[in-house]
């Protein structure tokens, strides 16, 4: 997530929100962040990760 959201950055988007959900590196747990794109179109795209499971 971290390397995607610096690529985005380095062209010029800005990361607006994210967060997290459940307990960090347990199973159903997860994070989001959110990419305003509005010079590429007028959207704001959400990125989803989950934890893999065991």
């Amino acid at each position: 997530m971290d390397k995607v959201l610096n690529d985005y950055e380095s062209l010029g988007y800005k990361n607006s929100m994210g967060g997290t959900w459940g307990e960090k590196g347990k199973p159903g747990s997860g994070r989001y962040e959110y990419i305003e794109l509005e010079k590429a179109g007028g959207v704001t795209m959400e990125l989803l990760w989950n934890y893999p499971s065991p």
